[in-house]
């Protein structure tokens, strides 16, 4: 057991000198002879240990492959199964192509072909389109026929990098990853496209490919051969210009216009037309404000301007005691754009009931509900009155472009009413409502007049009593 542990901490020792890159090819060839005839005479221990000091010496990685498997046949035949299983290892990863020649012994064969199918996969490559050339690893395998297939083995399980090339098309460079068995992998190559190298006049003028934003001019476009694409090239203030891109040959057409290639290549140079202005008419509200646009004073509000260049603009609008409002508008060519500021915001005023007087900042404005004027931002206070109810007050804060709202639910005032009867015990009915019976003290009588009824089986007294603010009213009726 102790033997078996030290040949494997041997191994990993051969495998790390291996990947130091040890040199030597002669010695190693020697060494490696060597082995092969200790090996053939039965001696494997000898054999076991020059081919490790070949190992240790490094060489070409096929006849390292060899040195190895010959050391984990050595191994088996000695009763050394995992030893050797591990070398057989050492020897596929070096070699995939190892094959263990015939004759050897049953166990060994046995031994080697186990290890060969865990480590070793089978890769059916499909391509389109077919006859790609095929490199693995940077070796080239071959080609896939004209179904666009081929099949490698044996091939490493693991990461490999795979390249396809095929002219008139991109390489594909990538990596793929082989288990165990039959791996298919289908992969498709783009074909090369031609280079528009695209100008226009102005410069600057936004490219769209299909729809898609794909820059501004000066711009390098590619174009696959079979495809036609739709070009659009605009600029602010410049009519559109939109056609198919078709490449026929050695020439680009767009539209009735043809383009030479050259090398993969074709220069295009599209001259834009200027769009005809537009017309602005600006209002404010409050009207008599400031206009500028783009910077510079236009006019005063409500105001027109002609020959509006087209596209977007910057506006603003001003008017003392209000804030600046900062704005764009889109002048479209041949069309009359308005534009309509709203300076400062308002106040809404509701109150219940309706019909109360609104007083703001000390100026009276009106009665519920209202909407008041525009009013410069800032704060404001609003007072909600009416006769017989408590007044209402309240601070509102005005912003530019808002309305801010206010609803008042005014409480009338309140007295009380004592009222008492000869006979005593009458029921007492206030606006139609019953109260109680006399004698009794009545509170939160709205102030002003209230219908008064006294009843007593079939005697009745009816009458009007006036409340006041704050007050008791006194009655003392007789009910006959």
């Amino acid at each position: 057991m102790m033997r078996r542990k030290a040949a494997l901490t041997a191994l990993v020792l051969f495998l790390f000198l291996l990947l130091m890159g040890a040199s030597g090819d002669k010695r190693f060839d020697k060494l490696l002879q060597e082995g092969r005839l200790l090996f053939e005479e039965g001696n494997f221990e000898g054999a076991i240990d020059r081919l490790r000091s070949a190992i240790i010496l490094g060489g070409p990685k096929k006849r390292m492959a060899t040195a190895y498997m010959i050391v984990g046949i050595s191994y088996l035949a000695m009763g050394g199964r995992r030893e050797a299983e591990s070398c057989f290892e050492f020897a596929i990863k070096l070699n995939p192509e190892l094959q263990m020649p015939k004759g050897y012994p049953p166990k060994a064969v046995a031994l080697f072909g186990k290890v060969q199918e865990r480590l070793l996969g089978r890769l059916l490559l499909k391509t389109d389109p077919p006859e790609a050339e095929v490199y693995l690893d940077g070796k080239r395998i071959g080609r896939t026929d004209r179904r666009g297939e081929i099949e490698i083995y044996p091939v490493l399980i693991g990461r490999h990098r795979l390249e396809l090339r095929k002219i008139h098309y991109h390489d594909h460079i990538g990596e793929i990853v082989v288990k165990s068995g039959t791996n298919t992998v289908k992969l498709s190559l783009r074909k090369i496209k031609i280079r528009l190298n695209l100008r226009s006049d102005p410069i600057g003028a936004e490219v769209l490919l299909n729809g898609r934003k794909v820059g501004e001019t000066p711009i390098n476009l590619e174009v696959e051969e079979d495809a036609r694409p739709a070009l659009t090239v605009r600029y602010p203030t410049y009519r559109e210009f939109s056609g198919d891109v078709r490449i026929e040959g050695n020439r680009v057409f767009l539209g009735d216009t043809a383009y030479p290639v050259r090398r993969f290549s074709a220069s295009i140079l599209i001259r834009l037309e200027k769009l005809p202005p537009g017309v602005l008419l600006v209002r404010s509200d409050p009207k008599g404000a400031e206009v500028h646009l783009d910077g510079r004073f236009v006019g005063i509000t409500p105001l027109k301007l002609e020959k509006v260049e087209v596209g977007k603009h910057e506006i603003s609008i001003f008017k003392d005691g209000f804030d600046r409002l900062y704005d764009e508008v889109k002048i479209e060519s041949g069309r009359i754009a308005v534009y309509r500021g709203v300076l400062g915001g308002k106040v809404e005023v509701k109150s219940v009931p309706e019909g109360a007087e609104v007083i703001l900042n000390g100026r009276r404005i009106g009665h519920t509900p209202l909407r008041s004027p525009q009013l410069p931002p800032g704060s404001y206070t609003v007072l909600i009155r009416k006769p017989g109810f408590r007044d209402i007050w309240s601070k509102v804060t005005v912003s530019t472009g808002r309305t801010a709202e206010i609803v008042g639910r005014l409480r009338p005032y309140i007295g009380a009413l004592w009222i008492s009867s000869d006979p005593k015990g009458a029921s007492i009915f206030v606006d139609g409502r019953f109260s109680g019976r006399t004698p009794k003290l009545i509170y939160g009588l709205e102030v002003g007049e209230h219908d008064i009824r006294l009843k007593m089986g079939t005697a009745s007294w009816s009458g009007k009593v006036k409340i006041r603010r704050n007050r008791i009213a006194y009655l003392a009726p007789h009910v006959r």
